[in-house]
């Protein structure tokens, strides 16, 4: 009975990770620079970049076209809450934004984040 039972698990998660689909945040469709940060589209998935101090960043992905709540065990309301204004930066390769202390660019082509003081 065991031995049926395990079966019949390892079938229903096979079936249950065979329906899910990959989703591949590789490429910038659009940018809309925030306040204080930046919200990049890829296919249907969405990555936010916000500055909420200036030398800390919150960096957010999801798949669908919304991001997750910031809701978090770990971090005070008031830590979520902060954020500083930024400079967009946009060019021909990247986009992204400056604080005071960081430099954010994510290219165009491939989704890759660089952040640099």
């Amino acid at each position: 009975m065991r031995a049926v039972f395990l079966r019949l698990f390892g079938l229903l998660l096979f079936c249950a990770t065979a329906a899910a689909q990959p989703i591949f945040l590789n490429h910038v469709d659009s940018a809309q620079p925030l306040a204080s940060g930046i919200e990049i589209h890829s296919g249907p998935g969405i990555l936010g970049i916000l500055a909420l101090r200036d030398d800390v960043l919150r960096i957010t992905m999801s798949p669908t076209s919304s991001l997750p709540d910031d809701g978090s065990w770990a971090v005070l309301p008031a830590a979520r809450s902060a954020h500083v204004n930024v400079t967009p930066a946009d060019d021909d390769s990247s986009v992204g934004f400056d604080t005071p202390r960081l430099h954010v660019r994510v290219r165009r082509d491939n989704l890759a984040i660089t952040i640099s003081d």
